[in-house]
């Protein structure tokens, strides 16, 4: 099911349409294709008392911030690159970690810290200009110079009389 709703994504991505409209058809997809699931695997969670069961004010903030995190997804896509976009989505991960652990005391592990120092590389390397070749002087002959040859006007031979 990903690959397929990512499959429309790419074709829904070349035409020339406003950003809320692709978001819509985007969002329309996932809503198909996960009301699909449910009803597939899921069908005692359409029951009226199951739809809101358990969830607390955090609940919620968590999926205000799910959905803005799609916006902005969406923002990074028309106006920047998806390389930007994929070291924003690290940045989004590693910050996530972090503060997982400052408050919930959630242990980071060697390979989230792998993946931390593999990325910080990866953008150290995208992000760096070489600096510009110095000009030295050459050590080579120069070329030979060109002249333009202009034609000369040939002089009438005669005797000297006039």
């Amino acid at each position: 099911m990903l690959l397929l709703t990512g499959a429309v994504a790419c074709v829904v991505q070349d035409f020339d349409i406003s950003l809320n409209v692709k978001n819509m058809y985007l969002y329309a997809f996932s809503m198909f294709f996960n009301g699909l699931f449910i009803v597939a695997y899921k069908s005692h969670l359409l029951s009226y008392e199951q739809w809101f069961t358990g969830y607390t004010p955090i609940t919620f903030c968590i999926i205000l911030i799910g959905a803005l995190c799609g916006f902005s997804t969406a923002l990074f896509l028309k106006y920047l690159n998806v390389i930007l976009k994929e070291y924003a989505h690290s940045g989004e991960v590693f910050l996530t970690a972090i503060l997982s652990a400052m408050f919930f005391g959630v242990e980071i592990g060697p390979k989230m810290i792998l993946s931390m120092l593999l990325v910080t590389v990866s953008v150290l390397i995208y992000n760096h200009k070489p600096a510009p070749a110095p000009h030295l002087p050459s050590t080579s002959p120069p070329p030979p110079a060109v002249t333009a040859s202009l034609p000369v006007k040939e002089q009438p031979q005669g005797n000297g009389t006039a």
